[in-house]
């Protein structure tokens, strides 16, 4: 009895160091030591995202392409895509619902944008300046905007700059655009220029490079009168024909203001770029389908006025614009002229 009695006692000895080995061994492998504990990782400043950038077709798209070609990422946080459209309404509903944050736009639609989200679009740049003229056959013996009175031209923009810019310059020209002449708007810049090729119109106001694309077209038109030049006689130093812009929304200015920055630098380089190689810059606008021939992109570039100027170095120009435009039609853009904080940057 003693016997058995021993032997259970030692059993159950062995039995509990057999237990506390194993215990001490589970906590071997569970409990990490304190050099194998991991730090946690500094969480980045800012979130990662695409910037979705809109350009349309024409100057605007022409300026930045070389960006188009060769910019991928504005940082290691925003990374880039670029889209072309053919109308600025799309750009602007993309906008609207956040599906585009940086866009080539009309300076006076970004008035109305700024206006209609009580300040949710900001100005990065200006990227085109005066781009509209009256091409004529050589037969209409324009020459002035006086010659055009009692004459028609067909346009398109109605209810944008074009219509603005050009019955603001007749009017300043003693002409009423009401009475004098005849203005028939169409929907598209294109069928304005198809129409004055087949001879449906005699007398038409065009952007560039629908202006190049015809006269290359048809050797008996003629770039007869350049708005550009026409304002700049009106107006003087007071204000510019400022027509395109690159735009943001307030929240994307907020998060990447230095991407923006950054962004605003290299459109400018692009648009130098463009303006000193036509010949190199004009493969890339083809093979982007901005433009469908590179002798019209090429022919096109010196006529455009591509450029870049930062929102703070416009402001006083653009203002003036703006006022012009205010004076005429408040609804040109948007009802009140944009404020301050309209101008990205200090």
């Amino acid at each position: 009895m003693k016997k058995h009695t021993i032997l259970l006692l030692l059993f159950m000895i062995i039995l509990s160091l057999l237990v506390t080995g194993c215990q001490q061994n589970n906590q071997d492998i569970e409990s990490p030591t304190p050099t194998e504990t991991a730090t946690p990782s500094s969480t980045p400043t800012k979130e990662l995202t695409t910037a979705n950038i809109a350009g349309l077709k024409g100057p605007t798209s022409m300026g930045m392409i070389r960006m188009f070609a060769e910019l991928n990422s504005l940082s290691e946080y925003v990374s880039v895509k670029f889209d072309v459209y053919s109308s600025p309404d799309v750009i602007t509903a993309g906008l609207l619902n956040g599906e585009i944050d940086i866009a080539a736009i009309p300076t006076n639609m970004a008035a109305i944008l700024y206006n209609k989200t009580e300040g949710d679009i900001v100005l990065l740049g200006i990227n085109t300046l005066g781009v509209l003229n009256v091409v004529t056959r050589d037969t209409e013996n324009i020459n002035s905007l006086a010659d055009l009175v009692g004459k028609t031209i067909v346009a398109s923009g109605q209810g944008s700059t074009p219509e603005y810019v050009l019955n603001y310059l007749l009017t300043q020209n003693g002409i009423n655009p009401e009475t004098d002449v005849t203005i028939e708007y169409k929907a598209e810049h294109s069928e304005v220029a198809a129409m004055l090729l087949s001879g449906q119109a005699d007398i038409v106001l065009l952007p560039q490079p629908f202006v190049t694309s015809v006269l290359i077209q048809d050797e008996q038109l003629i770039n007869a009168i350049d708005l550009t030049d026409e304002w700049e006689d009106v107006e003087g130093n007071d204000s510019a024909l400022m027509m395109g812009c690159l735009v943001t929304t307030r929240e994307f200015a907020d998060a990447y203001a230095s991407e923006l920055t950054s962004l605003m630098m290299l459109n400018a380089e692009s648009a130098t770029w463009v303006n000193e190689n036509p010949e190199k810059a004009a493969k890339f606008i083809v093979q982007f389908e901005i433009l469908p021939s590179e002798i019209i992109a090429q022919t096109a570039i010196p006529e455009s006025n591509i450029t870049f100027i930062f929102a703070q170095q416009a402001k006083d120009q653009l203002n003036g614009y703006f006022q012009v435009l205010f004076n005429y039609n408040p609804e040109s853009v948007g009802g009140t002229i944009p404020k301050d904080d309209f101008y990205f940057g200090q």
